[in-house]
């Protein structure tokens, strides 16, 4: 995880402008405060907390499932900065020319390279709830269950993650936030769905199960939650 220092040319809150990544960022892994390793018999988890600030902090929970290829990042900020952005960066090994990232109506491919000025801008893209870079027989796709903007270029994939603008309102997202996101391996490019798991996987982390304990159905009785007429 990395912050830049952001201060678009107009709207804050909206704009991100490709000096702003131009900056040295700030590693945030460079000020960890406490790290906790704790284990179970269905996954292993590292609890990091780190000092963004004097007034922000961040505390991640890495998971590794005994049962899924899906690596969850729990996170948990307090957020207090001001004009900055806040990134997470994967850094892959992976031959392929473009990235596909998810929107509502299938794909969209961006190029990995800057060789042109077209190419040059498109430096953010919008996606929902996944960006992937696969070649013929591996890949890695980023999932998330509540951001939409990313990054690629050359072998780093990258999810922006909170903004710290005061234009137009100089409060905004300044608070406590909680996501998730997920790193997800693959053995089988994204254009043969059935095979790989992103779209799964995605869907399972933005859509998760919920158990819950009831009386058996003879012991209770259900409200209707729809009632249809002619």
């Amino acid at each position: 995880m990395v912050m830049y220092n952001d201060v678009p040319f107009f709207w804050d809150n909206w704009d991100i402008c490709h000096h702003s990544l131009d900056t040295v960022p700030i590693r945030i892994q460079d000020n960890l405060v406490a790290f906790t390793p704790t284990k179970s018999e269905t996954e292993i988890s590292l609890t990091f907390e780190f000092k963004i600030s004097e007034k922000s902090s961040l505390k991640q929970r890495i998971i590794f499932y005994s049962d899924s290829p899906r690596i969850d990042f729990r996170t948990e900020v307090e957020w207090f900065e001001r004009k900055k952005f806040l990134k997470a960066l994967f850094p892959v090994n992976l031959v392929s020319d473009y990235a596909s990232f998810e929107c509502g109506s299938g794909l969209i491919r961006r190029p990995r390279h800057a060789n042109t000025e077209w190419d040059q801008a498109r430096y953010e893209v919008c996606g929902h709830r996944f960006c992937d870079v696969s070649e013929a027989g591996f890949g890695v796709a980023v999932l998330n269950d509540c951001k939409f903007g990313y990054s690629v270029r050359d072998n780093t994939i990258g999810l922006s993650l909170l903004k710290a603008g005061e234009f137009p309102w100089e409060m905004t997202d300044k608070c406590k936030h909680e996501f998730t996101y997920s790193l997800l391996c693959h053995e089988r490019p994204l254009t043969e769905p059935d095979d790989n798991g992103v779209f799964e996987h995605a869907m399972y982390l933005n859509s998760p199960i919920w158990a819950v304990t009831c009386p058996s159905s003879s012991e209770v009785t259900l409200p209707s939650l729809v009632q249809v007429s002619p």
